[in-house]
């Protein structure tokens, strides 16, 4: 595991810019996740329910994609899988007593499942385009690691 340590700033409300640090720690073992679930909408309260109950055992599998439904509205969606040297981390936000900012892993996947608002996944899906491109850039590493 590696501790990362970046940079950030970060305009607010009335035009201030924010400045700080903010740090991800991965030295400890992280959990696997067994569930993700990308969903197009933001959820402003932290939920810790059975949405099993609710929302997973309401997926049907399509020929080409998955549907369900989100609040009355229908979401059509796909699993992807990450490049296997690449993983996913569920973070929380956590601030010291002294101010520093980081974020503490708390699940870690390889898998997810994305959904659309009422469009069918397809290759244009900024999802699947980041998967491309985590792939050309190991393929590029390679290739420039071999030469050099």
């Amino acid at each position: 595991g590696d501790v990362y340590k970046r940079q950030y700033q970060r305009r607010v409300h009335g035009g201030l810019k924010m400045k700080g640090e903010i740090g991800l720690d991965l030295t400890s073992e992280v959990p696997a996740a067994k569930d993700i679930h990308v969903l197009p909408c933001r959820i402003s309260e932290e939920y810790t329910g059975p949405i099993g109950d609710y929302f997973t055992s309401q997926i049907t599998r399509q020929a080409d994609y998955s549907a369900v439904s989100f609040r009355g509205r229908g979401l059509k969606g796909a699993g992807l899988d990450l490049p296997a040297e690449m993983s996913g981390y569920v973070c929380k936000l956590e601030t010291s007593e002294e101010g520093v900012k980081e974020l503490v892993a708390l699940k870690q996947f390889g898998r997810l499942e994305y959904w659309n608002h009422d469009i069918a996944p397809s290759a244009s899906d900024s999802q699947r385009k980041m998967v491309k491109f985590v792939n050309l850039l190991n393929i590029l590493n390679k290739d420039a690691e071999a030469k050099g």
